[in-house]
């Protein structure tokens, strides 16, 4: 799993914290599952320098 897959996996998760019906995975419309789910198809090459995430290349 590289650093910007990371990222994306730390951040749904935190965002899923903000919603107790996206925290149980349940079928619902929120702007927050909205968003989590957007997050979720971002595609991207990162760019690491130095062992850390420097920039993301979006496709």
């Amino acid at each position: 799993m590289t650093e910007f897959d990371k990222t994306k996996y730390n951040t749904i998760a935190a965002l899923k914290n903000l919603c107790s019906y996206c925290r149980e995975n349940r079928e619902h419309v929120c702007p927050v599952r909205e968003l989590a789910l957007r997050i979720e198809n971002l595609r991207g090459v990162p760019i690491i320098v130095n062992d850390h995430l420097h920039h993301v290349m979006f496709n």
